[in-house]
Formats: C-alpha cells, structure tokens, sequence
C-alpha cells in the first residue's frame, strides 16, 4: 500500500515539473527570429567559402582565374544560349537555289549511267587503263598465293573468338593486311605513300543549271601520294571525246535520287589536305561496301567519291573559279570491295567546265567482271528472320553455321584479282 502511495505521488510530481519545462522550451523556440531567404543563402555562401578546396584557395591567392564555371553565376554569361528552333531563311548558309547533295547513303537507281551523267564523264571500252594493265602480270611478291590466304584466314577466322564475324571488320582488317603485302613492292612504294582512314572530300559543281555536291565520309581507306599519277589517256584522245555523247534516261532527272538541301557553302571543294602536305595528291580511294548492296549501286557510290578527290584537287591547284579545260588532267583510281569481290575503277578529269552538254568530256574506267578473290565458303554475316513478326529465327543461323565449315576457308584463290591489287597500289 505504501508502495502504491509512492509511484502515484512520483507521477504527479512528474507530470508536473516536465509539463511547465516543455512550455518553456516551446515559447523560447517561438521567441527565436526566423532567418530571411537571403540571410539564408548569404550563410551558405560563407559555408562554402570555408569550405574551400586548396586549389581553390591558391588560385584566388595568385589572382588567378578558376579553371571551373563558379556556381554563383548563371549559366547563360559564359555561353548565349540560341533558341532550338529556328526559321531555316535565318540560318547563316541559307541559299535560295537548292544543292543536290550526293552522300555515302544515297544509291542512284540507274547505276553506272546516272553517275556518268552527274560527272559529265564517258565509260572507256578497256576496261583498265592499258598502262596499268600491262604491268597486271608482272606484280609478283615472296610467296603471294600463301600469304594472300594467310590474310584472308587472319581477317575472316582468327580476328576474333566470334563464329560469325561481322562484315564491317573482316573488310578493313583483310583491306589491311593486303595493304601489308603491297609494301614488299619495294621502298619507294612505302616512302611516297599515306593511308588515311575515312577522309572527308567535298565536291561542288553546276551540271545544266543545276548546284551538285558530293561530301561526306565514305567508309574506307584513301592512299595520297607525293606525286600526282600519269594520265592514262593522251591528248588526241581527250579532244576525241567532244563528239562523245552522255547516256540519257528519261523521263526519270538525273538528280532524283540525291538529297535536296537550302543550306550549304556554294562552290565549296575541299580535298581534305591542307597545303603544306606532304602527301597531297589522291592516289587511290579504296570503298568497304558495309551495306552489303549491290554490285551497281555500290559501284556508282565508288566513281562518285573518286570523282570528287580528283575535281577538289584541280580546283585546289587552279582555283576556284577556274571552269575550263585542263592542261595536266587529274588521275584518280579507287577500288570497291566486299572483302571478296573487287572492282577497280580509273577517273581522268580533262575539264572542270560541267554545265554545258558539249566540249571536252571526263573519262571513266570500271573493271567490275570475274573479279572474286576466292570462294567464300565462311559463315555468312546475315539476318535470317520468321516470317511472322520480325524474331530471328536463332535456329535456322546455327545450321547454316554448321552446314558452311570455318575450317573450309576461302577456296578457288584467284590470285589475278590480288595482282591488279598490287598494280593499283604500285602504280606511280
């Protein structure tokens, strides 16, 4: 009973010491001055000033600017922050008349034909310039047909631990170890040469009133040279191509097919090779067919890009505003590949005078037949797809896997293809 008597009377006097305490606490916490908004960013301002790093501290000591954006200030006093949409008339390149621009992803629906009449140029019966042809036979090295397989099986095989290599890599690493073979022509091969990877070229012409260009990155490889190559064609040739007449196609417009743009530099040419280079005259443009088109489209695209490195050199050399016939024709070559099939194409640039159907014509060689470097008997890069919805079928991929053995590699070696390699690259 006592007992009770004393937690009752601890709980009283409990319940009323900390009742007044907690009232008290309150009214001072309700009589403390709440800070203002700018009295609270002015406390974090000092916060982070005595929190500064020591770099911080060393550079404001020496006077020196930070090398950072201090947070204090708005971003919008060290860039101008342009609207994201614009009116295209106010765009600083804006042309009234518009540029049929050619690009790496454009395929001209007529093909070879097309191409001739965009370049003003006409196909030579030879397929390959005879001086390059008569040297074909003569390009030997140490044991080709051996090391020409080793490649092939280093690109296709044993680059990687994949079972299907893609295409895009087999075609520069094979491209790349042919390369390798062509330097053991001799010294002056490697000492007069350099290999750029995807060099950017830009072209511009008139061609019957209208503005053409061609730019762009095309996938592959471009070897300049020190010195410019011989043309193939003499002169009596050249003038024999003003009685020449261009392919037509009606009723289709030659430029159907190429992208149409208000927004570019008029007559803009560009080789890629700032003066003083070293290496300044294209030598031979080699193409990767990645996409895996057709042989004609892929071929076009190739006589293309090879015309614009020899039409951006000439301006380069005479002018911009040169537009006449040449004395010294430009030679450019360039080779499109697959990894297995090669075409070979030749472009002599006679004139820079494009807008008129008459007077002096360019000359193209394409050398595009029974040109296999082997038979391809490796696992194929393909998609193979169910014909309902669009799911891989994974099952039909493993059997042609099965069904086409790595170990076959390439057969049926067409040796000849790898020669008239080595007599583009060689050539000088």
């Amino acid at each position: 009973m006592l007992l009770l008597m004393s937690l009752s009377v601890r709980s009283l006097a409990r319940g009323f010491l900390v009742r007044p305490i907690r009232q008290c606490l309150s009214v001072a916490h309700m009589s403390e001055p709440a800070h203002r908004p700018e009295e609270i960013e002015e406390l974090k301002r000092i916060f982070k000033a005595e929190n500064r790093s020591l770099n911080r501290k060393v550079y404001e000591k020496l006077g020196f600017h930070p090398p950072y954006i201090d947070n204090s200030e708005k971003f919008e006093f060290y860039f101008e922050l342009e609207p994201k949409e614009r009116p295209i008339e106010e765009d600083p390149l804006y042309q009234e008349k518009p540029a049929f621009v050619f690009t790496d992803v454009r395929r001209l629906q007529e093909g070879l034909n097309q191409t001739l009449w965009l370049t003003k140029s006409i196909l030579m019966e030879d397929k390959m310039p005879k001086n390059v042809l008569d040297t074909v036979a003569d390009m030997d090295i140490p044991d080709m047909e051996q090391r020409v397989t080793d490649a092939i099986r280093e690109s296709r095989q044993f680059d990687t631990r994949e079972k299907v290599i893609r295409r895009h890599r087999y075609i520069y690493t094979q491209t790349l170890s042919l390369l390798r073979l062509s330097n053991m022509l001799g010294a002056d091969h490697i000492l007069n040469r350099m290999t750029t990877e995807n060099p950017l070229v830009v072209a511009s012409w008139d061609r019957d009133g209208d503005h053409i260009q061609v730019k762009g990155e095309p996938g592959g490889l471009l070897i300049s040279s020190h010195d410019p190559l011989p043309p193939p064609a003499g002169r009596d040739l050249v003038e024999a191509t003003r009685g020449s007449e261009l392919p037509t196609f009606d009723p289709l417009h030659p430029t159907i097919d190429l992208k149409t743009s208000h927004i570019y530099l008029p007559h803009e040419n560009s080789s890629g090779f700032a003066p003083p280079h070293r290496f300044p005259h294209a030598h031979t443009r080699i193409i990767f067919n990645k996409l895996n088109w057709r042989q004609e489209p892929s071929v076009s695209q190739a006589v293309m890009y090879t015309f614009a490195d020899g039409f951006a050199r000439a301006k380069e050399l005479n002018g911009p505003d040169f537009s006449s016939d040449l004395e010294t024709p430009i030679v450019v070559q360039g080779i499109e590949t697959d990894g297995v099939r090669f075409s070979f194409i030749t472009v002599q640039i006679n004139t820079l005078d494009m807008d008129p159907e008459g007077g002096t014509k360019n000359m193209v060689w394409v050398d595009q037949e029974d040109n296999l470097l082997y038979n391809d008997m490796y696992p194929q890069d393909i998609k193979v797809l169910n014909r309902k919805g669009n799911k891989r079928n994974r099952f039909l991929i493993r059997l042609f896997i099965k069904k086409r053995d790595p170990e076959v590699g390439c057969q049926d070696l067409n040796i000849g293809v790898f020669q008239k390699f080595l007599a583009f690259v060689g050539n000088h």
